[in-house]
């Protein structure tokens, strides 16, 4: 598998154009021997700020609590770009890539603010799923109305994101 060349992400004016779902610092406990953020770390922040996007289209503790539905990971892929230092403030931005009426394909940029560099990159495909039979299942319409609209900003944007992922191999 070829890496994403940094020649084709987005800059980071382009990443501006979608508002952070995350903003922080990064504390000194967070780094590795290396001296720089560990891996678990970058992908916390991603899952984080992925949390929050699912949030803003009504999918949170209380969806899967009261409706007993929600999302599996099925495949996800994280490229590093540029280290992250102990005290440098980062962002991380989703983007709703593609869907289907059981697949969401999502990307999140975690961004260096204090370097004014792309970090990291975190691809991921989602499956709703009905927590009591554990299958995928198409998503409500009152969350796929949310889907759609965060779609349809993700569409207006002027600039394309390099995918590893598709839907074209959707899981079932």
């Amino acid at each position: 598998m070829v890496p994403y060349s940094v020649r084709m992400m987005p800059s980071l004016v382009q990443l501006t154009q979608i508002p952070p779902h995350l903003t922080r610092t990064v504390p000194a406990e967070h780094l590795d021997s290396n001296g720089h953020m560990n891996v678990r770390h970058f992908f916390n922040a991603h899952v984080d700020a992925s949390g929050m996007a699912m949030a803003e289209i009504g999918v949170d503790q209380n969806y899967v609590a009261q409706r007993r539905l929600g999302f599996f990971t099925a495949e996800h892929h994280l490229q590093y770009v540029a280290e992250v230092l102990s005290g440098d403030r980062i962002s991380v931005h989703v983007r709703f890539l593609e869907r289907s009426e059981k697949v969401l394909h999502n990307v999140s940029f975690l961004v260096n603010q204090t370097r004014g560099a792309l970090a990291c990159v975190f691809e991921v495909l989602t499956v709703h799923i009905d927590q009591s039979t554990r299958r995928a299942v198409a998503m409500p319409p009152d969350v796929a109305v949310q889907v759609e609209r965060k779609f349809a900003v993700s569409q207006a944007l002027d600039w394309s994101t390099p995918m590893r992922l598709s839907l074209r191999r959707e899981p079932v």
